[in-house]
This record gives structure tokens, C-alpha cells and sequence, in this order.
């Protein structure tokens, strides 16, 4: 008669036991042997299904690091051109009021010195009248020396007081110039800061999604030995699934919501940064 195999080891204890009772030993040897074989044989089964079961959140954890990454490093890029063209409008806009202030001191400049020179032919025309009065009153000297001052004041040509004037203007010309240069590099001094912010944001954000992600494969490691017995030894493969080794996605891994809620709070400010950049007028 054909011995019936046993596909588990209770079933094997079972078709012992009767054997037994048949008392055929050879059948009862045979399905003793068979039960410590099962018995080993489900054990690596339950191994294996607590890897595989590890595997499988793994890569389910790897999968959900690596498409915030990908992500939150899109809105990275976008909140930085945005940044970048917010600052080049900002500039075109500044350059053109330092055009036109520029224009309005030169237009001063021009109208102020004309005054000076007017003044001049003023001055001259005011001491010839005056040295024709004197000269009416018989007192030649005097009119002869006012004649002389009056040459003189046409022969300077007020030029004292218009290099006094240019001095001024000039001054007044560098001081603007120097306050506009430093506004154009306060406006690039905070486009490359808000740059920054953004590159480093995007930075700390993947150092922490990793930390987060070697913890978490930490922890369901270390779940998945809790379950080994203690007379079976945890596979090395599967202990040295507790080394920092960065996530490995798969390419074609379906986008999943986040759940890291470390992750979430650092990169919570990019939108505000894309909707609210920094506003010049605070510095």
C-alpha cells in the first residue's frame, strides 16, 4: 500500500500517530522523519514571508521618499524662477527711476547754471549804471573804477561762482550715484539670499526625508526579527538591512501622499515663498 505524503507537519503528526496505532513503525519512522522536515521546511516558509513582507514595505517606503524628493524639488525650481524673474522686474523697474532721476538732476543742473551766468550779465549791466551815476556827479575816479570791476565781472565771467555751483552739483551727483548703486546691490544682495534660502530649504529637506526614511527601515527590521524565533538565527541580508543605505525607487512607482510629517514641515514654506517672494521694501 502506498504510504500517503504529508503536505504539512500536523498533518504528518497525525498520520504518525495512526500509524502508530497501526502499529506500522516503518510508516511511524517515516512520518516522524517527515515532521521535522515540514517543520523546518515552514519555518524557512515563515522566514522567507517575513523578508519578502519587509521587501515589500521597503520598497513601498523607498517609493513614497523618493517622489516627495522629486516633488517638493519641483516646486523648488519653480518658486526660484519665480524669484528670479520677481528680482529681474524689480530691477528694470529700478533702473528706469534711476534714468529718469539722473535725467531730472542733469535738467537742474543745466537750468540752475544758466541762472548763474544770467546773474553774471545782471551784475555787470548793474555796475556800468551805477558808475554812469557816479560819473553824473563829477566823481570820475570812482566811476572809472567801477567801469574796471564791471570789465572785470564780464571778463570772469562769474566763473568763482559757477565752479562753486558745478562743485555742488557734482557732489550732489556722486551721492545719488553711490545710493543707487547700493540700491542695485541691496536688490541682487536679496535675490541670491532668497536663492539661497530656497537651495538650502531643498537640501535640508532631502537630509531629513533620508533620516526619516533610515529610521523607518530601521524600525520595520527590527519589527520583522521581533517575530523570529529565538533558536533561529536572523539572516544576515536581512540584518544588514539596517545600514544607512539610501532608497532605491522603482521607475515606474505610482506617486503616493506623503506621511512624513518632519518632511511636510520643512518644505511647508515654499508656496508661501512662490506666492509671497521678499518684498524689497523691507530692506
Amino acid at each position: 500500500m502506498k504510504r500517503a505524503k504529508p503536505k504539512t507537519s500536523a498533518e504528518a503528526v497525525e498520520l504518525m500517530n495512526q500509524a502508530i496505532e497501526d502499529c506500522d513503525y516503518k510508516a511511524a519512522k517515516y512520518y516522524h522523519e517527515q515532521i521535522k522536515y515540514l517543520e523546518n521546511f515552514e519555518e524557512t516558509k515563515a522566514i522567507a514571508g517575513h523578508v519578502a513582507n519587509y521587501l515589500e514595505k521597503k520598497d513601498e517606503i523607498s517609493n513614497q521618499i523618493y517622489e516627495n524628493i522629486q516633488r517638493y524639488s519641483q516646486d523648488i525650481e519653480r518658486a526660484k524662477h519665480y524669484s528670479i524673474e520677481f528680482h529681474k522686474n524689480e530691477f528694470i523697474k529700478l533702473r528706469d527711476f534711476h534714468r529718469n532721476e539722473l535725467e531730472d538732476l542733469i535738467e537742474d543742473w543745466d537750468q540752475e547754471r544758466s541762472s548763474v551766468t544770467y546773474t553774471v550779465e545782471e551784475q555787470y549791466q548793474q555796475t556800468l549804471d551805477t558808475a554812469k551815476l557816479v560819473a553824473d556827479t563829477y566823481n570820475f575816479d570812482a566811476a572809472i573804477n567801477l567801469q574796471k570791476q564791471a570789465a572785470k565781472i564780464l571778463k570772469t565771467g562769474g566763473r568763482d561762482d559757477i565752479k562753486q555751483f558745478d562743485r555742488r552739483m557734482h557732489h550732489m551727483a556722486e551721492l545719488m550715484l553711490k545710493r543707487q548703486e547700493e540700491e542695485i546691490t541691496n536688490l541682487k544682495t536679496t535675490r541670491d539670499i532668497e536663492l539661497q534660502i530656497l537651495n538650502e530649504m531643498l537640501k535640508a529637506a532631502e537630509t531629513q526625508t533620508l533620516e526619516d526614511f533610515f529610521n523607518a527601515n530601521a524600525n520595520e527590521v527590527s519589527r520583522i526579527i521581533e517575530k523570529f524565533p529565538k533558536e533561529i538565527s536572523v539572516p544576515i541580508a536581512l540584518q544588514m538591512q539596517i545600514t544607512r543605505a539610501k532608497p532605491q525607487p522603482k521607475s515606474d512607482a505610482p506617486v503616493k501622499k506623503s506621511t512624513y510629517k518632519k518632511f511636510t514641515k520643512t518644505m511647508h514654506n515654499v508656496n508661501r515663498i512662490v506666492n509671497n517672494p521678499i518684498d524689497i521694501a523691507d530692506f
